[in-house]
């Protein structure tokens, strides 16, 4: 796949992530069409450097949130070392990404959900359907302020930093049901 082509392919899930909050009644600004130069939504800071931003701005009349859609092919079967090293399902996005969408929150007050959507018919472990694909997971981001951001990132549960990646435990997200009924129009 080239890079255009995995563009491609998330943007048809951002398009079905704000056609279902829309249905829900919120109003959605998908943020890539604010994007920079190099193809990311980001926005430079006053004093020098630049937050990537979440994917979509959605706000009701009292509500606003961030929404960062990560789709998937499915979740990796890995041994999480914060848990004492049990084999389980996990999926993820990069580090950098999760601490800007954290010190968005914090910069502006609006929470930030992380949704992950897996496509259906992958993986599969020991003869046994995993639990997430075809699901769509959920995490909320902690507003962090750029101090001890790693000894916070460490305390979550589920959680765990490998590389320039974050891991998260399925068992320590919200499932929010099938991809296929996110993608209904």
């Amino acid at each position: 796949m080239t890079f255009d082509d995995l563009v491609a392919y998330s943007l048809v899930m951002e398009d079905a992530v704000c056609a279902w909050l829309r249905r829900k009644g919120w109003l959605v600004l998908p943020t890539r069409d604010l994007g920079g130069p190099d193809s990311g939504a980001y926005v430079q800071l006053p004093e020098g450097g630049r937050l990537i931003l979440p994917d979509i701005l959605a706000f009701t009349d009292t509500t606003s949130v961030w929404v960062e859609v990560k789709r998937k092919q499915g979740p990796s079967w890995a041994t999480a070392p914060l848990d004492g090293g049990k084999p389980g399902w996990v999926t993820g996005l990069n580090s950098r990404h999760l601490l800007d969408y954290g010190r968005v929150a914090h910069r502006t007050g609006i929470p930030v959900m992380v949704l992950w959507l897996h496509d259906k018919g992958c993986c599969d472990r020991d003869s046994s359907t995993e639990p997430g694909a075809g699901r769509v997971y959920g995490w909320q981001v902690t507003p962090m302020d750029g101090e001890n951001e790693g000894a916070r990132m460490a305390e979550w549960q589920g959680v765990y930093v490998r590389g320039s990646m974050t891991y998260f435990r399925l068992s320590a997200l919200v499932s929010y049901g099938l991809t296929d009924d996110l993608a209904r129009r």
